[in-house]
């Protein structure tokens, strides 16, 4: 698959290496993929997905939230829908997509990018954080705050107390 770099800039991280800090776990094969994501989910990953549409290059990156399954009475699953972000729509909150199995791969329905339409799941990447990752915790900024208003606090005791 080609993927081309639609946003110029990138670099703001260039001492870290990806790969130290993130395990991918990628799914393929269209017709076992929402099976894939199905498990990533519940191990509590985040998702990329890579959708192929019609004959535009190069293929679309989009976030996977949820989806929606039914179950018959012998627990067959038939996925129906996935709550999907997309960086590029100008939209801001999820969006709902019918899923559709046929020629053995997931469709989205009435998926619509750069006019093309027809786009299906080509491959999922999992990402969570490395067990080994040696990432440095950041503090929060209201943590801080506490910790500097403490401290003005002490030292205005002090200073009241020399003054007396």
């Amino acid at each position: 698959m080609l993927s081309i770099l639609e946003t110029p800039g990138g670099g703001f991280w260039n001492t870290y290496s990806f790969d130290k800090y993130i395990i991918g776990l990628t799914a393929t094969g269209p017709a076992q993929i929402m099976s894939k994501i199905d498990n990533f989910l519940h191990d509590g990953d985040s998702i990329a997905l890579t959708i192929i549409g019609g004959n535009l290059i190069p293929n679309h990156a989009i976030s996977l939230w949820g989806f929606d399954y039914e179950s018959d009475d012998k627990g067959n699953i038939t996925y129906t829908d996935v709550y999907v972000t997309d960086s590029d729509d100008n939209y801001i909150g999820l969006k709902r997509y019918g899923l559709n199995f046929y020629n053995n791969k997931y469709y989205l329905d009435n998926f619509i990018y750069n006019n093309s339409k027809n786009w299906y799941l080509g491959s999922a990447v999992a990402l969570k954080k490395a067990p080994f990752s040696s990432a440095k915790q950041v503090p929060e900024p209201s943590l801080i705050l506490l910790f500097c208003i403490g401290l003005f606090s002490i030292a205005g005791i002090k200073a009241g107390i020399k003054k007396k």
